[in-house]
């Protein structure tokens, strides 16, 4: 293959470096050889991400200083790796002898170089020349941070290059491993763990089928009560309170309720006999809902119930289970029987799960699976992660133009030498197990990871609910998914296609074709799909360079992948960066996080970006503390619907995996003092919507724009709500309807006549 240069262009400078103390122990000086207090970085880099480098990238023991080239055939002297020059270290003095990693360059040029080395050995590259290029255009990536090598990469890749170290106690030392043989078709045994270190930062979460474990997230808090008081007296305690909870709410969200003097009472009693908060919370949300039953259903079912297992981290739930939770909740408990029992039972555990703690990660398999490129195992396969940055790439405003634009030659240069060092490091990095080995054999899984996009929609001043900032991530998404399809099929040019990636595979070619026609904003056509993809907006796009490559740049990696097959099934991901969090701004994928950003612009983001991706995004939905627990059901279905792979609900109240605690210190409650009555007063108390209620649908057209509007009523037929669904709208539009319509619904039910509104 062959690389031209784009940053490290002949003639420039090394980056201007600073000095940064370290302000934790990084280095191991137990032999008092004088490890470093200091590091080394680019003068851009902010002090967090200096010692985040420190702690992450730099070799934690200290080094030989003393080395020389080793010569090898057929390798450019350039390339040749470095080993421990023992006349020149015997002739010095015992302190000199050694050195530590504390310099940025240094540790840059080991990956780089030691990647160049692998492509080089491994046939990669045109000339010696195409391999120096990629060496020196990769370090000034990464020194830039345009580009950020997983954790593993930074710690282990080149330390037996550079060093010519054989062993290293962090890296498995004494341990053997498995890894692809020299024609990439065979799994060999070998012990040289540093030679060819593990690689893979990312490992996609196991998949629970087992829903019996959601239940049992849940029995925890149930298990560590009866521990401390006794089953006998909480089970009373709990009856007690569902007693007093009993009949027709008055409110409607769980912070009116505490408010409530007969309900913070009966919290109070509960409390006080043994029952905890997350207890307490469910059967109070549940009161809210109509739906106590269940507590007391459940509360039945815990005798004799002990946790066997921890959580899984994903379960699967197939798109007929949530149908028929749909149709048990439209018809009512009483019509529920069988499978569409454990369906409904299902979907109460994963609410109650999200509303909670954020435990369970919902996988909707029959829309991940339809995605899947093709039938191996790499699905699940570890792979080494490289995370792109887009915000790098934006371009200021010249004098004669206020546009900021998008430098899309850089970017396209960039995710190009990405995906290569990546496919790099799966044909030379080990495997502790052999089913890892066989899974990347087959599939060559990659973690081309997009970084966090909040920082080019602050700099573009637009907000999370805007179509244009929902527009410029899916182009993002899909413009990378292109260029990592492109060149995984011209590295299957080259050096050959997986075995999964062959032009023989209808599946991966169904897929690509899909995830073409979302970018071109297509919405019909798509191929083995039962839920189809936000389509592509491509006039919402703020940057004009990047809205017009994403069509074309997937109509060039389609017709490549359909003549040449796919190196790699599994490329393009929106994951946390774990340890190197800190080296990049903002913590999350997508960065929606925030006070003022709905649930459902979450949602909306996430499903435009889904299409394009090989795994499912890693983004927890935020929820305000007051939603509602049916609410946190109906935005797992609204995922579901709108294409995504998998959902996390989390409802703010403190970190997951803390203790759930209620918002607020219960207040006293007074004694009830008989007051005169007052013959003016009027009921201004809210009226609850029924559990289940008739309504009808209205579709009509009002300038242009189709509107959807539904209403619910009363026993009686007064209408007590309504429902304006504009879906053709933008984000920040539909919000604006939406909560016209919460407005509108509110007054109905505290009793305000419709004309009063008109």
């Amino acid at each position: 293959m062959q690389i031209h240069r784009y940053y490290a262009l002949s003639g420039l400078s090394a980056p201007t470096m600073r000095s940064v103390e370290i302000d934790a122990p990084v280095w191991d000086d137990a032999a008092g050889h004088g490890a470093p207090t200091h590091v080394s970085v680019p003068a851009d880099w902010p002090d967090e991400a200096a010692r985040n480098f420190a702690r992450v990238a730099c070799y934690p023991a200290r080094l030989p200083r003393h080395l020389k080239p080793i010569g090898a055939t057929n390798v450019p002297e350039p390339l040749w790796r470095r080993g421990v020059d023992k006349q020149a270290s015997k002739a010095a003095a015992r302190q000199d002898r050694f050195q530590y990693e504390n310099d940025a360059v240094a540790v840059a040029d080991r990956v780089s170089n030691s990647l160049a080395y692998w492509g080089w050995r491994l046939g990669y590259f045109d000339s010696a020349g195409d391999a120096e290029t990629f060496r020196d255009e990769l370090s000034a990536l990464i020194l830039s941070r345009r580009i950020i090598p997983g954790a593993k990469m930074w710690a282990r890749m080149g330390l037996h290059w550079a060093y010519g170290i054989n062993e290293a106690p962090s890296l498995g030392a004494g341990r053997d491993g498995f890894s692809l043989s020299a024609d990439q078709q065979q799994i060999d045994r070998i012990t040289s763990l540093v030679e060819r270190p593990d690689l893979s930062d990312l490992k996609p979460s196991g998949i629970s089928h087992d829903h019996d474990a959601l239940d049992e997230l849940g029995n925890r808090d149930w298990l560590a009560a009866t521990h401390a008081v006794g089953a006998g007296k909480l089970s009373r305690a709990a009856k007690a309170l569902m007693d007093s909870l009993s009949g027709e709410p008055s409110v409607n969200s769980i912070v009116e309720a505490f408010s409530k003097p007969e309900i913070a009472k009966a919290v109070a009693e509960a409390r006080d006999s043994g029952l905890t908060d997350p207890l307490i919370m469910r059967a109070v949300q549940l009161y809210l809902d109509g739906r106590l039953d269940r507590f007391g259903a459940w509360i039945a079912s815990m005798t004799g119930v002990e946790p066997d297992a921890p959580a899984p981290l994903t379960i699967g739930i197939g798109d007929d289970a949530l149908e028929r939770a749909l149709l048990v909740e439209a018809e009512g408990p009483a019509m529920t029987t069988g499978s569409d029992a454990d369906a409904r039972g299902l979907m109460d555990a994963l609410e109650w799960h999200a509303w909670t703690s954020g435990q369970a990660n919902v996988r909707f398999e029959d829309t991940a699976e339809a995605w899947r490129n093709g039938d191996c195992t790499d699905s699940e396969a570890p792979r080494p992660l490289l995370t792109v940055m887009p915000g790098a790439f934006l371009l200021d405003p010249d004098s004669s133009d206020d546009t900021i634009d998008f430098d899309l030659p850089g970017y396209v240069h960039t995710c190009r030498l990405a995906v290569i060092a990546l496919d790099i490091a799966v044909s030379l990095q080990h495997h502790p197990l052999e089913a890892d080995a066989i899974a990347t054999r087959d599939g060559r899984a990659i973690a081309l990871n997009i970084g966090p996009l909040a920082p080019m929609l602050e700099h573009l001043e637009l907000d999370v609910e805007d179509s244009a900032a929902q527009s410029l991530c899916a182009g993002i998404a899909s413009v990378t998914s292109a260029l990592a399809t492109g060149c995984s099929a011209e590295l299957a040019q080259n050096l050959g296609a997986c075995p999964a990636g062959s032009t023989a595979e209808p599946r991966m070619l169904a897929v690509l074709e899909n995830r073409a026609l979302a970018a071109a904003g297509q919405t019909t056509g798509y191929l083995n799909l039962d839920i189809q993809p936000l389509p592509f907006q491509m006039l919402d796009c703020p940057l004009p360079s990047l809205a017009e490559a994403v069509g074309t740049a997937w109509i060039d990696a389609l017709a490549m992948a359909t003549d040449c097959g796919q190196r790699n099934l599994s490329t393009v991901t929106m994951v946390d960066m774990g340890e190197m969090t800190a080296m990049a701004e903002g913590r999350h994928a997508l960065a929606l996080a925030g006070d003022e950003t709905s649930a459902l612009a979450q949602i909306e983001m996430m499903a435009a970006c889904q299409p394009y991706l090989s795994m499912p995004i890693d983004q927890t939905i935020d929820l305000p503390f007051d939603t509602d627990l049916s609410s946190t059901g109906d935005l797992i279905l609204k995922g579901w619907r709108r294409g995504l792979w998998t959902m996390r609900c989390y409802r703010e109240a403190g970190p997951a995996g803390q203790p759930w605690r209620l918002p607020f210190d219960m207040p006293e409650v007074a004694a009830n003092t008989p007051q005169a009555a007052n013959a003016n007063d009027v009921d201004q108390r809210r009226r609850s919507m029924p559990g289940r209620r008739k309504g009808y649908t209205q579709k009509a057209t009002v300038g242009g724009h189709k509107v959807y509007l539904r209403t619910g009523e009363y026993e009686d037929g007064r209408l007590g709500e309504i429902f304006i669904d504009m879906h053709k709208e933008g984000a920040a539009f539909r919000s604006l309807m939406n909560n016209f319509a919460i407005a509108v619904s509110i007054g109905l039910q505290y009793g305000v006549p419709l004309e009063e509104f008109v």
